[in-house]
Formats: structure tokens, C-alpha cells, sequence
């Protein structure tokens, strides 16, 4: 399977992200994969927001961002199209 787009789903209110999402976008970037984005990641990387319905429809690989029930909610909105979801549950700023 050729990876074309990458969903990026967060947990509302977690601006420890940023970083998190910042970094993946340009790393996606950096592969020419696009990249589609909810809430508030579209903020962060000026890419325009796109429902999350809509997101899990149409990309080829979803990246949720945030906890348990982050996850729930983005294979709740896959139903029962068969896409990859890769759950990242701890998120939070390197130690200085």
C-alpha cells in the first residue's frame, strides 16, 4: 500500500502537542504525504481543518493524539472502513 495521506486527530485542549504534531507534519512533508488535520491542529499548521468524519474517509493512514477515548472516537468514525489508526497516548514536552 502506498502511503498518500496521513489524518492527524487530537484530543481537544492539548497544547503539549504542538511539537508533537509540528514535527510529524514536517517529517509527512518531507516524504510528499499529505497531510489531513481536526480541530485544533489545523491552528498549528495553517492547513485547513477537515472534519473528522471526513478525515478518516479519505486518508490512508490516521495518527489519534491523545488518550483512550481520543482513540475510541476516531475508530467510532471510521466505522467500517478498515484504515489504519497508530495511537499516540502520552504526549508531552522533551525535558529540558
Amino acid at each position: 500500500m502506498q502511503l498518500r495521506s496521513v489524518g492527524i486527530c487530537l484530543k481537544d485542549d492539548q497544547p503539549q502537542a504542538e511539537g508533537t504534531v509540528m514535527s510529524l507534519v514536517s517529517w509527512l512533508g518531507d516524504r510528499s504525504i499529505g497531510v489531513l488535520v481536526d480541530g485544533q491542529c489545523a491552528a498549528w499548521t495553517n492547513l485547513p481543518e477537515t472534519d473528522r468524519d471526513q478525515l478518516v474517509a479519505e486518508a490512508d493512514l490516521v495518527v489519534a493524539l491523545g488518550g483512550d477515548g481520543t482513540l475510541l472516537s476516531v475508530a467510532r468514525s471510521a466505522g467500517a472502513r478498515s484504515v489504519p489508526i497508530v495511537s499516540l497516548i502520552h504526549i508531552s514536552e522533551p525535558a529540558s
